[in-house]
């Protein structure tokens, strides 16, 4: 049987479906702000990828502020002055103060953190280009951080855009600062930290296999295939979002294809134990459902590889994460270590 000759019948039920990941209501907003040149530019570009779309107000040379979905407005005589007064930071889910470790903590860093804090701001204040100086400057820079604006070291993330130092726990650190309504936003944008890409996707893969279960208990034989087919179809293409990836509903049910989940033997008999009375019907929702589990594994590790595995190499990826879900099928199956370094930070991301 061919399963593409079903598809636009798959497609009819994932209209039906609700979603199995959060959307977010309004846009990521995030401004970077700092005086000088800390390197607001390429750190979001690090962090969201070359494709992230910058908003830039530049007063002059020493101040500026970079981000995403900033408003618009003239920037003639912009000054930290006119940021105040306009509260452009207050209605941002996260302002980043950046500071050029070649600079220090100088009078004006000490004028916007203190104008940040009377806006009612918490910022998270950062120290970029920490490669460019040596270990006891950066102590001393943690001192002055301590001093001049009252931070701790474990409260300012060190960072180096151009050596890549420090992204993914910049990443962590911002995404534990946003509103939880758009943590999900920025899990999905950022480009260098697949364990927030994992915190995040992992709760729709068990979704989906807790559905599964739910729509295997149909005692009818054949009856739960097509929406089964169509849940699994929608949970690859919500796992791929997190990846960069924006998967058709035809690619992924070829895929699922591929792997040989859904359309073989095994699949025949999870039907004909339904035969069973009471019994037959809770072994085909286990078995629906550690399947489903197996299936969004696989598909996240194939996301984090890039979709760069052979047809040999993703069937035994399922066979083994079938093992894992059919042993353990309450716990979380991370990526091995293995699978995460291969990944190459998969859209560092952008592939």
């Amino acid at each position: 049987m061919d399963p593409s000759l079903y598809l636009p019948y798959f497609t009819t039920l994932i209209s039906k479906l609700p979603a199995l990941a959060p959307k977010p209501a309004e846009p990521l907003k995030l401004a970077f702000t700092g005086f000088g040149r800390p390197g607001k530019t390429l750190l979001i570009q690090q962090l969201l990828g070359d494709r992230a779309a910058i908003t830039a107000i530049k007063g002059s040379d020493l101040f500026g502020i970079e981000g995403l979905n900033l408003p618009s407005f003239c920037t003639e005589d912009f000054s930290l002055e006119r940021l105040e007064s306009l509260k452009i930071c207050t209605h941002q889910d996260l302002t980043l103060h950046l500071i050029d470790a070649t600079t220090g903590v100088t009078s004006e860093v000490q004028r916007l953190h203190e104008m940040l804090i009377r806006s009612g701001v918490r910022p998270l204040t950062v120290l970029t280009k920490i490669d460019a100086v040596s270990e006891s400057q950066k102590n001393a820079l943690i001192l002055q951080c301590y001093r001049n604006l009252g931070l701790t070291r474990m409260q300012v993330p060190q960072v180096s855009s151009t050596q890549k130092w420090g992204l993914s726990e910049l990443a962590e650190a911002i995404h534990d600062r946003l509103p939880a309504s758009s943590q999900d936003a920025f899990a999905r944008q950022q480009r260098v930290s697949l364990n927030l890409k994992q915190k995040h996707a992992n709760p729709l893969i068990y979704k989906a296999s807790l559905e599964a279960g739910a729509i295997a208990l149909a005692p009818l034989p054949l009856g739960d295939m097509p929406l089964l087919t169509a849940l699994q179809i929608l949970m690859i293409t919500e796992i791929g979002s997190y990846y960069g990836f924006d998967l058709s509903p035809k690619r992924a049910l070829e895929f699922i294809a591929t792997v040989g989940a859904g359309f073989g033997f095994r699949e025949i008999a999870r039907q004909a134990i339904k035969l069973i009375p009471g019994a037959g019907w809770a072994i085909s929702s286990g078995v629906a459902a550690a399947g489903t589990l197996a299936l969004g594994k696989t598909a996240q590790i194939w996301f984090q590889r890039g979709q760069n595995l052979t047809a040999k190499q993703l069937r035994d990826l399922h066979a083994e994460q079938k093992r894992l879900a059919h042993q353990n099928p309450s716990q979380p199956q991370s990526a091995s270590s293995k699978d995460s370094a291969n990944a190459s930070h998969t859209t560092s991301l952008d592939s």
